[in-house]
């Protein structure tokens, strides 16, 4: 990275009207970076800022006004003396991205999304950007929220500065805000930071990661140090970003198998009447990991006690969806599984619990003098009420959005390495997950170089390609270009005794592996077992004796003969089109909602948009578009065959 410039800047509190407030001078550093993906413009500004806590005893550097702890340098680029912070400041990031640009009635137009992140040890509790270039160049004189041109934050027109939001009280210590803007043209302006309002009391890195530091360092795991571990806020929350730069195949982070929340790790870190009760209750590794993670956020002295303080309190995944969102999924078979997922928390809950608490599943148990220490101890535990059904919904949701494979053996929740995120695209993601059985420690290295200021993404799905439904059900979110795996359900009625044929037809579907009403159809593949399926399922009597050689060979998923070949196509057609029909909405208006939303840069944090409705509304597209190229291909070779 280059440095672009490193000035002095001035701020007059008057100018902008600003009374009773603490404004500082900043030394300020712009550095450059650029990339290209799917034929859009990202260019990063990154401003590294230092902020002075006092305005006290302010002294002249040249006609520039220094503030406390300040010195007086001169730059041989500038030209010009400025000032630098030579005592504790607050330490503020800046990342300007552009991320899109296009033509609209003979005009260009540039997108731009802006974080800034608070390092520093004082709350922000305002600030004044201003472009160094000339005024920013909006659709409207006065762009508004409303208009579609800026979001999460305010613009003073008269004065070409952004603010923050009303609705931000502040950005604590290790904390951020994001806001974007569009403007004519498509030169990156060089955002700069005019003043910073901070905090009058000082706020410290939060307790729960400062304890969850400590703890990693006891146990010996590494950190590049030219990480940091930031929040930042919906929908990513504790993530992963670069203070400095990173090069290609450095080490990101060693974790020694030791500390991980796993089977193997849980008998040697949980009391051991805890992991024997379990055992003879039978209770699944899944719910042993969600009892695991409640005992341990119970208990200040327990083992992951630091780690499971810091796991996120919600999740953007469906079972966490409220039921306005719920109902955006519309025909979508996720609704469904959904659903069938909670009513099993809900009785895996009853019967874990029963078991855990009681001996048994159903009531008390009153022959508890035939019981042991060790499982009257246990039973005594769980007995304790804070083993709620929403901590036992939190913590299983916790193993299904951060609980992964290490082996075939052995696999589960593992600390720090959680806290990368993954990218809606998966291009952009620059880990390398490095695990081995044989090895004592999981490592992340650097899978390209990461540039400071830059969040760093770890693919997911690595070991298994996941489709978008079930990154939905269980991470929370889905990939910008789908994937893969993408598929969706179609079901179909089962076939009635009444049925001609009815034994003939059952019977070569049950030969042939058919057993139930439902068929997947994945994206770019051919359902083969639904055409088998429509086929058998088209037999007439004239054709029985054919059919019954034919659907029991090597050639069954082959056209049995042209009669039966139109009748299958045109059973298909119409339960395709009645799967599409019980969708509220088309592809085409699903396609500009999705537009609108885009346009009009809705902040889905702070709007009736919100990030799961969008994954919802994205997920029905995806689902939508996979029936509609299926109906194609069905009414295309009909066209051929003249039906």
């Amino acid at each position: 990275m280059e440095i672009k410039n490193n000035a002095t800047l001035e701020f007059s509190q008057n100018a902008l009207g600003v009374q009773q407030t603490q404004v500082h001078c900043i030394a300020i550093q712009y550095y450059k970076n650029g990339s290209k993906q799917h034929h859009q413009h990202h260019h990063t500004y990154i401003a590294s800022l230092m902020v002075s806590t006092s305005l006290a005893h302010r002294y002249s550097c040249a006609g520039t006004v220094c503030g406390s702890g300040q010195v007086c340098k001169y730059s041989h680029e500038l030209q010009r003396p400025y000032c630098v912070l030579d005592d504790e400041c607050a330490n503020i990031l800046i990342v300007h991205n552009k991320t899109e640009t296009w033509v609209e009635a003979s005009v260009e137009y540039s997108k731009f999304v802006v974080y800034v992140i608070n390092y520093g040890n004082v709350a922000i509790k305002n600030f004044w950007i201003g472009s160094d270039d000339c005024t920013l160049q909006f659709r409207n004189n006065n762009p508004t929220v409303n208009g579609g041109e800026l979001w999460s934050i305010q613009f003073d027109s008269f004065h070409d500065v952004f603010t923050l939001p009303t609705y931000v009280t502040s950005i604590p210590c290790f904390g951020s805000h994001s806001f974007g803007y569009i403007i004519k043209g498509h030169t990156t302006p060089t955002l700069r930071i005019l003043g910073v309002q901070t905090s009058t009391s000082i706020s410290t890195t939060p307790e729960d990661l400062k304890s969850f530091q400590q703890w990693l360092s006891n146990k010996n795991t590494y950190l590049n140090p030219s990480i940091d571990i930031v929040d930042l806020g919906p929908p990513f929350g504790r993530s992963m970003v670069a203070n400095t730069n990173i090069k290609k195949d450095e080490i990101l982070v060693e974790i020694p198998k030791g500390i991980m929340m796993t089977p193997k790790s849980m008998i040697k870190n949980l009391p051991r009447f805890i992991i024997d009760w379990m055992d003879e209750m039978k209770i699944s590794r899944t719910d042993q990991q969600a009892i695991a993670i409640i005992y341990s956020i119970l208990h200040e002295d327990s083992y992951w006690y630091e780690y499971v303080s810091i796991l996120p309190k919600q999740f953007t995944t469906t079972v966490y969806f409220t039921r306005e969102e719920m109902t955006q999924l519309q025909a979508s078979p996720v609704h469904r599984f959904t659903e069938m997922r909670l009513n099993g928390v809900h009785r895996h809950y009853d019967t874990t619990i029963s078991r855990l608490r009681f001996g048994y599943e159903g009531g008390e148990d009153d022959s508890t003098k035939t019981k042991t220490k060790s499982q009257l101890d246990a039973m005594k535990e769980f007995k304790d009420d804070r083993y709620t059904l929403d901590q036992f919904k939190w913590a299983l949701g916790c193993v299904w959005s951060r609980a992964f494979s290490l082996s075939e053996e052995d696999g589960g929740m593992v600390p720090l390495a959680d806290m990368f995120n993954a990218d809606t695209v998966i291009s952009r993601s620059k880990v390398h997950p490095k695990i081995s059985a044989s090895s004592p420690s999981l490592v992340y290295t650097a899978s390209q170089d990461i540039e400071a200021g830059e969040q760093i993404f770890t693919p997911y799905g690595v070991y298994k390609t996941l489709g978008s439904g079930q990154m939905l059900m269980d991470y929370g979110f889905i990939h910008e270009d789908g994937s893969s795996a993408d598929s969706t359900i179609v079901t179909v009625a089962p076939i009635p005794p009444s049925e001609p044929l009815y034994d003939l037809k059952r019977h070569l579907m049950q030969s042939n592996g058919i057993e139930s009403e439902e068929f997947t159809i994945t994206k770019n593949k051919l359902a083969k077992e639904l055409f088998l399926f429509a086929r058998i399922k088209s037999i007439n009597k004239k054709e029985s004796d054919q059919a019954s050689a034919h659907f029991m060979s090597t050639q069954r998923h082959s056209m049995l003969n042209p009669r039966n070949e139109k009748a299958a196509l045109r059973l298909l057609s119409n339960l395709i089109s009645r799967h599409l029909d019980a969708y509220q909405t088309t592809i085409d208006q699903d396609n500009q909602i999705l537009k609108e939303i885009e346009k009009d840069k809705t902040n889905t944090n702070h709007s009736s948009v919100t990030f799961n409705t969008i994954n919802a509304i994205k997920l029905r597209l995806m689902e939508k578009n996979i029936l509609n190229s299926f109906l194609k291909s069905i009414n295309s070779i009909r066209d051929i065959g003249g039906n």
